[in-house]
């Protein structure tokens, strides 16, 4: 056991800072022992007590996990009762699991990360979403996400349809979105969410949330910029609301942000 925590431990820094390199032996001797002891101390494995995780079982019908045992102090910030069960949504979930909180059931076993992330990315919640709402999340925000549904103006599937958009009703907080304009189908890309995004050290309520700090739209780098027409329509929500909208672009691990400002977007040709 010793020996193991002793692998942990990075090693001592190496003295004083040098402008360039000797090549002495007793130079190198001392970069590869520093070198070693860092790769070491990343490599070594790194094991959670049960006693102190969470556990939940993921149904692959409603895309939901249901929660089992509850443990820590995290639910205050994630979760919501469905159907009169505390559940998880898919970003939540893998989010607590990297995090070492959370053991996940599948279809009766228990999964490891990469069985969960093969389950739960998929068309619901892209890998840059969940890039997007894990940096956030690192970062000490408390993020929010509302699902949204494009549909044409002539389409009258609910009370929604007017607004040209659907709001999924599992969502406790989906309300809080103000979307309430008239949306024609955007040409590029059609929005699947929105981030809804409160500052860290905010007193945070599920049950009542304050008006979100930001809302995050998502996107790839492989995808076209979004047109004058959706950014407008986008941009349009934010005077009811007071709430900025930003516009995230994900490059692989690079993530870049813009600021949706009404009144200076083209208008659509």
């Amino acid at each position: 056991m010793g020996e193991k925590k002793q692998d942990r431990k990075l090693p001592k820094g190496l003295g004083e800072k040098r402008l360039r390199l000797e090549g002495t032996p007793e130079e190198t001797e001392k970069l590869h022992h520093y070198l070693s002891g860092q790769m070491a101390a990343q490599s070594a494995p790194r094991a959670t007590s049960r006693r102190s995780m969470s556990t939940v079982r993921w149904d692959l019908t409603t895309q939901l996990a249901s929660v089992i045992t509850q443990k820590g102090s995290h639910w205050a910030t994630h979760g919501h009762t469905h159907s009169g069960q505390l559940v998880l949504e898919p970003h939540e979930t893998l989010f607590l699991m990297e995090m070492g909180c959370l053991e996940v059931e599948i279809a009766g076993g228990h999964a490891n990360l990469q069985q969960v992330y093969g389950t739960i990315i998929c068309d619901s919640l892209t890998l840059q979403e969940y890039t997007v709402i894990a940096s956030l999340k690192r970062s000490g925000f408390v993020v929010k996400r509302c699902l949204v549904s494009w549909l044409s103006p002539n389409t009258d599937s609910d009370a929604n349809s007017s607004a040209g958009i659907t709001i999924d009703a599992r969502l406790e907080l989906v309300p809080s979105c103000p979307l309430c304009h008239p949306m024609p189908p955007p040409s590029s890309p059609p929005l699947q969410s929105l981030l809804e995004v409160y500052r860290p050290g905010s007193k945070f309520k599920k049950s009542s949330p304050s008006p979100p700090q930001f809302r995050v739209c998502v996107a790839s780098a492989r995808d076209p910029f979004p047109s004058p027409s959706l950014l407008s329509q986008l941009a349009a929500i934010q005077p009811s609301s007071g709430v900025t909208l930003k516009w995230c672009v994900v490059d692989g691990p690079s993530l870049t942000y813009s600021t949706v400002v009404p009144g200076t977007i083209p208008p659509p040709h």
